[in-house]
């Protein structure tokens, strides 16, 4: 009898589910410096934005700000571990399952961000404005709201699913059980991004006064991390043999994904991707390009008033709001943004007020 749960034991616990990436070996360590160094610039340059009131943006992009300052950290602990393979990481390490966490669920939250920028955009073609002509569209509004907390909603469902894998990569769990999880992490962002790039596309050509060059963007960006799920599905079926008696990974084994060929497609597919998306995130001028915000369309409904539309970024006053449903709780919005006239901006729009008035 206890033989045979003897061996029921050396079954289960014969191999172990490959982590992504393999596991931290001298290789890693040229590839985590240079990637840990990028991230810093990048962050760097998110604090520099937020620090500059007239490019300042919080809500919009905070997963952003987020997944840079973890990618840092899990980059800094892979380099220590591949410049000391001594203390390289082994199937009982918990930063190997935060790692993994981290590599899980990273791309949902940058996809989190750019349902934000989506809705942004999408809320701003339904304000009136007297020099495109257009009207207040309340109902399109609400739905294009709607439709963004569903995504928002999705994307982190497929984070915890992420975060799950993670958790349970470490707690002994039956591989498949693991693998399942993981697999599942990555069909459904795949399947999610996959519908946003095809969604955004058709909303380029069928939405009016939807900036095509900001769709554009959203539609490379959500694309690029589309990448990394579909990387992910390829080789998340990998099982690492344990060596006896102490079970250490076998990292020679071709499955344990540490190969130099293994790590650079890790480096080309799962980790350029993402740190593209986060640092264009990070470095460009959200408020000019996505016409937003400090905190882009954070309202649940109107009844907090009517978003105000934007030039360039900057609060234009009396433009995109219906006077019927003014509301002075807009006034409070942003309190650290001025109405900002420039140029010619400030004859023109007084001559279109005279002209509207019909004044001479």
């Amino acid at each position: 009898m206890s033989s045979s749960n003897d061996t029921a034991s050396a079954s289960t616990s014969a191999s172990f589910v490959t982590p992504v990436g393999g596991f931290p070996t001298q290789a890693d360590l040229i590839g985590s410096i240079v990637f840990a160094s990028a991230y810093g610039l990048a962050l760097a340059a998110f604090l520099w934005r937020l620090i500059n009131a007239r490019t300042r943006v919080i809500l919009p992009v905070l997963c952003t700000f987020l997944v840079a300052v973890e990618q840092i950290v899990v980059f800094g602990l892979r380099a220590n571990a591949g410049a000391h393979p001594s203390s390289s990481f082994g199937s009982d390490d918990f930063l190997l399952f935060y790692a993994q966490a981290s590599f899980s669920i990273s791309f949902a939250l940058l996809g989190i961000d750019l349902t934000s920028l989506l809705r942004a955009l999408l809320v701003n073609t339904t304000l009136a404005d007297e020099r495109r002509g257009s009207f207040d569209q309340a109902e399109r509004r609400k739905q294009y709201r709607r439709l963004s907390r569903l995504y928002r909603l999705l994307f982190t469902g497929v984070a915890v699913v992420g975060a799950l894998a993670g958790v349970l990569h470490g707690a002994g769990v039956a591989p498949m059980a693991i693998i399942v999880i993981r697999y599942l992490n990555a069909v459904s962002g795949a399947l999610l991004l996959g519908a946003l790039v095809v969604h955004l596309q058709r909303l380029r050509g069928r939405v009016m006064y939807l900036p095509g060059s900001s769709a554009d963007l959203l539609t490379v960006l959500a694309g690029l991390l589309l990448v990394i799920p579909l990387y992910r599905i390829t080789i998340l079926y990998n099982r690492t043999p344990l060596l006896p008696p102490n079970n250490v990974p076998d990292i020679s084994n071709q499955n344990s994904l540490s190969s130099t060929l293994a790590k650079m497609c890790f480096y080309i597919f799962q980790v350029t991707p993402e740190f593209i998306v986060a640092a264009t995130l990070s470095v460009l001028d959200i408020r000019k390009a996505f016409n937003t915000g400090i905190h882009g369309d954070w309202r649940w409904s109107d009844k907090d008033g009517i978003p105000r539309l934007r030039l360039e970024g900057q609060h234009i006053q009396g433009v995109g709001v219906d006077p019927k449903r003014y509301s002075k709780r807009m006034s409070l919005e942003d309190d650290d943004e001025r109405t900002v006239y420039m140029g010619l901006l400030i004859p023109a729009h007084v001559q279109m007020q005279q002209w509207f008035a019909g004044q001479p």
